[in-house]
Formats: structure tokens, sequence, C-alpha cells
């Protein structure tokens, strides 16, 4: 049996009368770029997350890209980022002018590891302490400095054998971290209350990349997501977020919690949390901004690119919305250099088409897991994902890892099967080619290195029929190299 590792045309078919009526209510509009189908999406999403801002952009990589630039980030900046991502985390960084600065993970959940960010911090103070060189950005940027900065790339000398800060430290070139992006991958959040309380102590701001993770959740301790240092942020209310869509063996704790509002897919308006009780918060609220893709393959997708950034943040929205259209306000004066990052009234259309439905699939994707786990269980050489007990899982990826060094050739005798699989990813971003004047070498990351030998993501979508997944299963368990 054929089994592809996605199927958006049965997706489709599931909402054929509904989908068609959005796209030709766009259509008989005449309204494509932005208007109200953008308003529309934004509030619903807004409501879905919990926040109080949501500002769609033309896509998840635009919406990194945004915000770093209202961050005031750029040149002579470095922001640290997970090496086991897609290439977009970091790609944003240098096209803003910065460097990337390259972590490693939690094996457990492929996600950025407080304790490697903790140690790069440590080696940076180290740095500058020893040339006096360092200075790590304190307090709030300025929206002029942002304005004035370009999306030069710095240059850097060879490698020395004193390790990245300190080669920076040689060429008397002065970095400020900035800021954290945390990648929430395969639907699973990071952790966040760690990097939260790191960035605190350091005062740096906090991107989350949630553009695998829509609706995914995390019981936080709250303490940090109330309080923005940097910036100047509004205190978030604990009232705006939201519990997770369906309570499973992946959930945290807080689905006692009962919803005020009777829509069930805009699930907000909770109690305070106490100390008794973790908040369950949606991915992308934590931090100063959250970023979300709309990619077409992703949870909730477009039929094209499309993105989205949210924040509790009032003054950052307000730069958001002024740089996604070239940074003019109003129409034709132009505060700041932007871009066109204009969101398609017909994406809006069909994301919010889609979006009532979240829940429902994110509820199947779940099912479909636990399936898995049960049927890969006590296969040898196979290690299915983990699920960290504070968070839910939504995944956007089921990716199990494969031990002895047997991944691609069980990749291969898969595709032989007609079974479509994907490594995410292949190669670690600090052994890219094009990030190798930053002086990473082989063995410098060495979960990300094991992981990106290790992982293979499996057909995994919500109309997926459990004859479909047996032949998976099976052709796994009679696997031999």
């Amino acid at each position: 049996m054929k089994v592809p590792i996605l199927d958006l045309v049965r997706q489709y078919q599931s909402i054929k009368p509904e989908m068609d009526a959005a796209i030709l209510r766009v259509v008989a509009s005449g309204r494509f770029i932005l208007g109200p189908e953008v308003e529309a999406l934004e509030q619903e999403v807004a409501a879905f997350c919990g926040v109080k801002h949501a500002i769609a952009v033309a896509s998840g990589t635009d919406a990194l890209l945004l915000s770093l630039r209202v961050l005031g980030i750029g040149p002579g900046d470095a922001v640290l980022v997970p090496s086991f991502t897609f290439f977009a985390t970091a790609g944003i960084v240098h096209n803003v002018g910065a460097t990337p600065v390259f972590c490693d993970i939690d094996p457990k959940t492929f996600n950025l590891d407080p304790a490697s960010v903790r140690r790069i911090l440590a080696e940076h103070n180290g740095a500058g302490r020893a040339c006096g060189t360092w200075h790590v950005a304190r307090g709030k940027a300025e929206e002029g400095a942002a304005a004035s900065r370009t999306a030069s790339s710095t240059r850097h000398t060879p490698q020395t054998k004193s390790g990245f800060f300190h080669r920076l430290c040689a060429t008397r070139h002065r970095l400020q971290i900035k800021a954290i992006i945390p990648v929430h991958l395969y639907g699973q959040m990071a952790d966040m209350d760690e990097l939260m309380e790191i960035a605190a102590e350091h005062k740096l701001a906090v991107v989350e990349d949630a553009a695998q993770a829509i609706g995914a959740q995390y019981s936080s301790r709250a303490e940090h997501v109330a309080r923005s240092p940097w910036p100047g942020g509004n205190a978030r209310s604990s009232a705006e977020n939201a519990i997770p869509p369906q309570a499973t063996s992946h959930a945290p704790h807080a689905s006692s919690l009962e919803p005020r509002t009777p829509n069930p897919e805009l699930r907000t308006g909770f109690p305070q949390a106490t100390r008794h009780m973790p908040q369950a918060i949606k991915a992308g609220t934590i931090g100063h901004l959250g970023c979300f893709s709309f990619f077409p393959t992703k949870n909730l997708g477009a039929y094209g690119d499309a993105g989205m950034i949210v924040t509790n943040d009032d003054a950052l929205a307000e730069r958001v919305r002024i740089l996604r259209v070239h940074g003019s306000k109003p129409k034709y004066y132009h505060k700041l250099i932007g871009y066109n990052s204009r969101l398609d009234a017909l994406q809006a259309a069909i994301l919010r088409t889609k979006l009532p439905h979240l829940s429902r699939w994110t509820a199947a994707r779940q099912r479909i897991a636990d399936r898995y786990d049960r049927l890969l269980s006590g296969i040898d050489g196979i290690e299915t994902p983990y699920r960290a007990p504070d968070r839910t899982h939504i995944f956007h990826q089921y990716t199990i890892r494969v031990a002895g060094g047997r991944r691609d050739a069980l990749q291969k005798s898969l595709k032989e099967k007609e079974i479509g699989t994907e490594v995410y990813y292949p190669l670690p971003l600090h052994l890219q080619e094009c990030f190798q004047n930053l002086g990473t070498r082989q063995g410098s990351l060495p979960e990300s290195e094991r992981a990106s030998h290790d992982v293979l993501s499996l057909p995994m979508f919500p109309e997926m029929k459990d004859e479909e997944q047996d032949t998976v299963v099976e052709a796994i368990r009679t696997f031999k190299q």
C-alpha cells in the first residue's frame, strides 16, 4: 500500500464546500491584499492564542525577520538560536545584519537546551572579561536605530583555537547578545520557563519560533510571562490564555479549567494561575513576540505562503504593522524603511475556514501518535517521540530516532515500499557551508549532530487511516539491514 507522508487533498475534500465558498467570497469582493479578511483572521488568531495582537505577514520567515527588526537587532548584535532547526531561524538573523550564535538541543525534545544557552553566555562573558571588548545589551532598543541599520553582513577572520567568542575578540569585533529564538520543533514547546529566566537575567528579548507549533501548550510557572523587561512591554493578562485543544496523555495538567466562552475552537478567558495550578499557555505567547508559519504543510496551512506575529506589547505590534507596509503610516508617509510583507486576502480566507477545524485535526494527530507509540513499542533500535509532562505535543511531525546508524537504510527501504518519510534536518546549521565563517566545527554541538543522523519523520496527517499506519509500522518492524 502506498502511504504519503502528507495528503492535503484529503483535507481539502473534507471541507470542500466551506473552502470553495471562502475563495469565491474573496474573488467576488475585489479586495485581494490585507483588508477585512486579513483583519478578521488577525482577530481570530489572537483569540485562539490568547493574545492582544496578531499581525498577519507574508510568510513565517518574514514573521521572524520583522520581529528582529522591531527589536532593533542588527549589525554588531548576536542572537542565540538552536542549530537543529529549519534554516530560516538563523538565516533571518544574518539578513538583519546580526550574527547567529548556535546552541545545542535537548536530546529528548529536540528543542533549545537551556544548559547550552547558559554555557554560551558564560563563554561570552568570559571572553568579554579577557579582552575588554564585550558589551552585552542592557535595556530598550531605539526605533531610530532600527531604521538606520542595514542588512549588511560582518567580516570575520579565520577560526582560532580560542573558540568562537575569543576569535571575535581577537578581531576587535564587538558583539552584543540581544535575543534568544527558541524553536518549538515538531509541535512541542521548548523549556520556556528556564529560557525566560535566562533572558531576564541577561536582559535578552525572546522571539518564539512557533512555526510548527500553533496550538501547542505549556504549563508555565507564569511569573516570567507577565514580565517584559525589554523593550518595556505590557504585562500579559493571564485570563487571555487558553487550555489545550484536547486533554490527552500529552497534555499538561490544566485540563480541569473550563472555558468561559462557548466557542470550543477559540477557548479564552481562563482564571488566573496560582502557585498550586500552573497556567497552560499557548505557543508564541510567552516570549516578547511569537512567530507562526502557515506554509501549506503546517498544521494550519494556507494555499501559499503566509505568516503571523503575535504579541501582548502594544508598541511592538504597532511597529510590526508599520514595517510590513514599507514602513509607512499613514499611507505614503514613511517612518521606517520597511518591507512588502502584506498577507493576501485569499490566504486569510483559507486560514479562517481552516481555523475552526484545527483543534479537531490536532486531536486526530494526537490519536495517530498514540497509536504509533503502541505499535512501535518494543521494536529494537526505534525510539518514539518524548513528551515532556508539562507540555502538549501537536505532532506537526511524528519523528522517531533510528539507532545504530541505520536511519538512511530504513528510509531507503520505506521508499522502496512507497512509504513517504522525511529527514528534518540532515545537517545542523552550525555545519552548513554558509555559516563556516563563524568558526563552528564538527563536534561542537554533539546533540544537534547526533539528531541529524538519527531522526526520521513518518507519515502524519489527520486523515491518515489505520490500515495505512499499520503498513508503515509493519515495514519498520520487518526491516533488516
